[in-house]
């Protein structure tokens, strides 16, 4: 590969919506050309409810990055859970 190659990533965390978003940016410009050219991917990612954004752990390798996030605690407790009684949902 000719001249240098860099990786940009931004990572941008919605907490009220639970949501992570991933912003990464590569040099592609040529050897030759005095302007860099930069190709940007965003990815974005909506967590499921049980999933706490704020829990939200990064490690960077120099092959990777690695993204952690930990489940929310279920305050209610497990025996509530089970307690509870059973609805059917409305079939339309």
């Amino acid at each position: 590969m000719f001249g240098t190659c860099f990786w940009r990533v931004e990572i941008q965390i919605l907490r009220n919506l639970n949501v992570l978003v991933l912003n990464a940016s590569r040099d592609v410009s040529r050897p030759d050309e005095i302007a860099k050219r930069l190709k940007r991917v965003r990815k974005v990612y909506r967590l499921p409810q049980h999933y706490d954004i704020s829990t939200l752990v990064t490690s960077s390798y120099d092959w990777a990055i690695t993204i952690e996030v930990s489940r929310r605690v279920d305050k209610r407790g497990a025996g509530n859970r089970a307690r509870r009684p059973l609805h059917r949902c409305e079939t339309v």
